[in-house]
């Protein structure tokens, strides 16, 4: 199987979206993968750890 090229333009997905609420899904993303999560929703990360108690680095 031959896997896509990946895309050379992205955009900034969390640029504009700065009160998207924090679902289960966002939860179990975060919780096997913070770093992908943050990358992709760099706010929504930052909410879960403010829930979690987590300083931000």
């Amino acid at each position: 199987m031959e896997m896509p090229e990946k895309a050379t333009t992205q955009l900034p997905v969390d640029q504009k979206a700065t009160d998207i609420p924090v679902d289960e899904g966002f939860r179990r993303w975060y919780a096997s993968c913070p770093c992908c999560l943050g990358e992709s929703y760099p706010t929504v990360k930052a909410k879960i750890e403010r829930e979690k108690g987590i300083a931000a680095e």
